[in-house]
Order: C-alpha cells, then structure tokens, then sequence
C-alpha cells in the first residue's frame, strides 16, 4: 500500500512540474518582433491567439485570430507552417510555441499585445 502512494506522490509531482515547465520556462530561439513598426512578412501567417476579448479591444490589421483555447481544434485550418504569433502575455507565448512547434510549425517570432 505504502508503495502505491509514493508512485502517486511522485507521478503527481511530476505533473506539477511538467505543468510549470510548460507555463513558466522561457522558450527559446523565438525573436520578438514589432509588427506594428516592421512590414508584415507574407512568408508567414500571422497568428492572433489573444482572447477574443483582448483581441477585439486592440486589434491587429491582417492576422488570423484562433484563441489559444481553440488552437487544438483548429490548427489544422492555418495554412502555412510558418508562424508570427500575438499573444498577450509571456505564458500564453510559452504554451502556444511549444504547442505549434509539436503540430511541425516553424515560429519566425512573436509580438506581444497587452490588453
């Protein structure tokens, strides 16, 4: 018995820590970029993943806006494999790269748009 409640104190610390690695740990290899003072690149889909609530206070001319809670659904329909993500936060920044470089997407960079 006793056995079994350490492999669960452990598995459930594992899930704690995979769980802050995944909201907390910067990603890297992902450069910022102003969009607002640089030209949109028409290599890469720019992709707002803002709650529409924050998307649609300040929104961004040109982007597709697919909420991050809606991307497993979706990110299928988003046409190219290279990315500019608009996130509102550096945790929303952390879930969706590392979630988009699972599904083989290439993140060209990331700007971020406080709501």
């Amino acid at each position: 018995m006793m056995f079994f409640l350490i492999v669960a104190a452990v598995a459930g610390v594992s899930v704690l820590l995979y769980s802050l690695y995944q909201r907390h740990i910067p990603v890297h290899g992902v450069p910022y970029i102003d969009i607002e003072n640089a030209g949109m690149n028409n290599d890469a889909v720019v992709l707002d993943v803002r709650d529409y609530s924050d998307a649609t206070k300040h929104p961004v001319e040109g982007v597709v806006q697919l909420p991050y809670a809606y991307l497993n659904r979706h990110a299928g329909e988003i046409q190219k494999r290279k990315v500019l993500v608009i996130v509102s936060d550096r945790m929303l920044l952390n879930l969706t790269v590392r979630y988009l470089r699972r599904k083989g997407f290439t993140i060209m960079g990331y700007y971020i748009r406080y709501g």
